[in-house]
């Protein structure tokens, strides 16, 4: 018996992992697939440990720090950089920003494609207008489930910047509701700037 219980690895003091709430699990399995092929391996609902195993390079960002969210950066390149935001009792992952900078302006039209290829035709298209602190900008939703993506760009002169957002979905319908965005027709869906100018 002893031979058989070494062979299976037999450790009474070892306890099974219990199973997520059903509400966590929907959190992770949905944004598993919203963060690939951005960001591999992350899902919402990580403890920073578990974000470490799989993307190591990460730098804290105490500046950065808001809402009770500490805050966690990491490089993607010359023009990409992804910001964790981690809360709540456990200090788990809520929220992800992948920010990048477009070569040009007319770079939009072509990245808004390849979300919609990757993600399916978005649930909403919103402007939402300048404020203090904000620039005007473009949002595309993506709130099937659980967890839900937002992709946000906004033009700065000859420059163009995008935001990929995921957290719950709640979160991301109170952040457009904050933000003052309003859905847009159709006709104004390709057109930019986001916020027409009187």
């Amino acid at each position: 018996m002893l031979l058989i219980a070494g062979l299976v690895g037999c450790n009474p003091k070892e306890k099974p992992v219990p199973p997520l709430p059903p509400k966590r699990a929907a959190l992770v399995d949905d944004s598993a697939a919203l963060f690939r092929p951005e960001l591999p391996g992350v899902t919402l609902e990580m403890d920073l440990s578990e974000l470490l195993r799989v993307h190591s390079h990460l730098m804290r960002q105490p500046a950065a720090d808001r809402e009770q969210l500490k805050v966690y950066e990491e490089q993607l390149g010359d023009q990409r950089r992804a910001l964790y935001f981690f809360g709540g009792p456990a200090q788990r992952l809520l929220r992800v920003q992948v920010a990048s900078q477009l070569p040009h302006v007319d770079a939009i039209v072509q990245r808004v494609l390849d979300v919609q290829q990757r993600l399916g035709a978005p649930t909403g298209v919103y402007d939402c207008p300048a404020a203090s602190g904000q620039v005007p900008t473009r949002r595309y939703s993506y709130l099937r489930g659980a967890a839900g993506a937002l992709d946000v760009y906004a033009i700065l002169g000859e420059r163009a910047l995008a935001t990929y957002y995921v957290a719950s979905a709640n979160q991301l319908r109170d952040s457009l509701k904050l933000a003052g965005c309003l859905p847009i027709s159709p006709a104004r869906a390709a057109r930019f700037p986001a916020v027409p100018t009187p």
